[in-house]
């Protein structure tokens, strides 16, 4: 739906739209298999070009990310491999965000991105043990942690989403 938005919408409303909240389903892209779950053929689709192309007055963005890329299961972050695994979906995730958020810089001034408790609690882990570690858990959207991206106290949070408990 969000690809005809741009179309139902007159140009004129498109430009009121300054806050957004949209849900995103992930799958699996082609030539991905599962009997090797630490490679992960690019590109991914996630909906932030479209979102440019379609809503220039943009200020804040949360986006909830779910489906086959976000699930990582139960897993323990001091294994190697699942470090491995949890390290290409951030990878995955996060360059793509990130170069969403530096085209946008000037623009944006909220950025929210929503992952399953699973995956987000493994990314919290991994981001608790490095020094420059942020934390809220009031407010809205709820408990989210502070993503780094780039120079420029550039960076987005990283909330605790509901899909895929």
């Amino acid at each position: 739906m969000i690809e005809n938005l741009g179309r139902l919408l007159s140009p004129r409303c498109v430009n009121f739209v300054t806050a957004l909240e949209i849900s995103w389903e992930v799958t699996k892209p082609p030539g991905y298999n599962s009997m090797k779950p630490d490679e992960w053929p690019e590109p991914v689709d996630l909906p932030f070009h479209m979102i440019s192309l379609t809503f220039p007055g943009l200020r804040k963005l949360h986006v909830s990310l779910h489906g086959d890329i976000i699930s990582t299961g139960e897993a323990d972050v001091d294994d190697p491999a699942t470090r491995n695994i949890i390290d290409i979906r951030e990878q995955v995730i996060c360059k793509e965000v990130d170069k969403y958020l530096s085209d946008r810089k000037e623009q944006l001034q909220h950025l929210y991105i929503a992952l399953n408790w699973t995956l987000w609690s493994q990314l919290r882990t991994k981001a608790s043990r490095k020094s420059a570690y942020i934390f809220e858990e009031d407010g809205y959207p709820g408990p989210r942690f502070w993503k780094h991206s780039g120079s420029n106290n550039l960076g987005y949070w990283i909330v605790e989403g509901r899909h895929g408990w």
